[in-house]
């Protein structure tokens, strides 16, 4: 935990040398904690932040102002532990604008009222400051469990409830308007990089609704009876993912129903559906137009949309395992899926076939969590029981990928929520303790692909295309 300090502020620091004097802006701080984040600091020496020093060949050692740039356990280094702050139940992963502003969802109990969604937001300097700086949330209104929020074209936040979804001025949180729907299930979309600024959630009842930000119109899509499927409405969706291109929206039941959306061009409405095979384990991801499904017999699907508003099965990989989560797309378009018994697999699509590009081995079972890709490259996963952090390194040679094992860090109390990254650090939600917690990292989320359940940090769960895409 963090020490009670005085608020720092950014001062010269005058460095001394042979016939010279040089003054340099460094903040200060008494702990790594204190430094600002998303800078690369990685150390708190002489009362000062700095990016490389004494720390980077330090060992783990609590106490010293060091969170040393190196892999290995960082259990019993409570320097890079930077934040362990109580929020309520059912916390879900933070969402994060450009400038490092965490946006939260959770809920709370009110003795007259019930069990109610609040909205949170935190600066970068609330996080920094000692205790951490807590304005009052805003209640989004009536439920128990809240979708991860979203965070859209920078300057909108979205916040689910029972009731529907609420769009909020992102730097104010004033609300800007009320979309009514029956329960928001899986998690919020938003076509960032399509025509169209088009959000959209999967509901109970077998429904979608589509609201398009700019005209502040939405439209309830009811997939039970357009598809002629009643079965539909009690079935459960998972997460959503948009294309890379932003001209469609991706669904999935548990049960194993699959629906694509126009959410580009009208009509907006359904282009595709089927009943997978077998259910799917994790939500899918897309990439070049294909549908990326990996399903409870361990096995991996590759679909694609035909011209009679169905998909064609393109290829099929035998996983050797059950996915951990949903499947990840690195910065060269290549899928990254971690397997409940320790295994990571890199497969290129082929068209014709799913190509092994490598593979790794945590060498412990994991968590059915998704797990997340940093621009090192680095993967990181839940240990089976979440109370451990994974990570292997990634090296790539002639298009071959290899794993090493990376650093590693054990939690006070286990979770079930995926990770997210923002400047520098990694935030995880402890379920089981209500508390959000940061570690030191120093890197970032890759520039494209879908490194994390919600895609980036902005859960957004959008694809973004490699930069060499056509």
């Amino acid at each position: 935990m963090r020490l009670l300090s005085t608020r720092l502020s950014i001062l010269p620091v005058v460095l001394l040398c042979a016939g010279c004097i040089k003054a340099i802006d460094a903040p200060e701080c008494l702990t790594l904690s204190d430094c600002p984040t998303g800078k690369g600091y990685s150390s708190c020496e002489d009362g000062h932040c700095f990016k490389e020093g004494k720390c980077s060949s330090a060992g783990f050692k609590p106490g010293d102002a060091c969170c040393p740039p190196v892999e290995g356990d960082r259990t019993g280094d409570s320097d890079c532990l930077l934040l362990a702050e109580y929020f309520g139940d059912n916390l879900t992963v933070p969402a994060f604008d450009a400038s490092a502003n965490l946006f939260i969802t959770y809920s709370v109990l009110d003795q007259t009222r019930g069990s109610l969604v609040r909205l949170e937001r935190l600066t970068p300097e609330d996080l920094q400051a000692i205790p951490v700086k807590r304005t009052y949330p805003v209640v989004v209104g009536g439920g128990e469990v809240p979708l991860p929020a979203m965070i859209t074209r920078d300057v909108t936040v979205y916040a689910s409830y029972d009731g529907g979804v609420n769009r909020y001025d992102a730097s104010t949180l004033e609300i800007q308007a009320e979309i009514a729907s029956l329960h928001p299930q899986g998690g919020l979309a938003f076509t960032a990089n399509g025509p169209r600024s088009m959000v959209a959630w999967p509901t109970a009842g077998g429904k979608v609704v589509t609201y398009d930000e700019d005209g502040d119109t939405s439209v309830t899509h009811d997939l039970a009876l357009q598809l002629k499927r009643p079965e539909l409405a009690k079935e459960q969706f998972l997460a959503p993912v948009v294309s890379g291109n932003g001209l469609r929206l991706y669904l999935v039941t548990k049960e194993g129903s699959m629906v694509s959306l126009e959410v580009g061009a009208n009509p907006i409405g359904v282009k595709a559906s089927m009943v997978l095979p077998s259910p799917p384990s994790a939500p899918p991801v897309e990439s070049g137009g294909r549908v990326f499904v990996p399903v409870t017999d361990g096995r991996l699907l590759a679909y694609h949309e035909n011209e009679e508003f169905g998909f064609d099965l393109k290829w099929t990989y035998d996983l050797g395992s059950k996915a951990a989560g949903r499947p990840l797309l690195d910065d060269k378009g290549n899928l990254v899926i971690a397997l409940l018994n320790g295994r990571v697999l890199v497969i290129r699509d082929s068209d014709s076939d799913g190509i092994l590009a490598g593979e790794g081995d945590f060498g412990r079972d994991l968590a059915d969590v998704t797990p997340m890709l940093t621009d090192r490259p680095r993967i990181v996963a839940l240990a089976a029981g979440g109370a451990s952090v994974l990570t292997l390194l990634r090296t790539d040679d002639e298009g071959v990928a290899a794993f090493s094992e990376g650093l590693r860090f054990d939690l006070e109390f286990s979770t079930s929520a995926t990770p997210s990254l923002m400047g520098s650090r990694i935030f995880l939600p402890l379920t089981t303790s209500l508390r959000l917690l940061a570690w030191s990292l120093v890197e970032g989320l890759p520039a494209s692909g879908y490194p994390r359940e919600g895609g980036f940090a902005d859960n957004t769960n959008q694809v973004l295309l490699p930069e060499d895409a056509p």
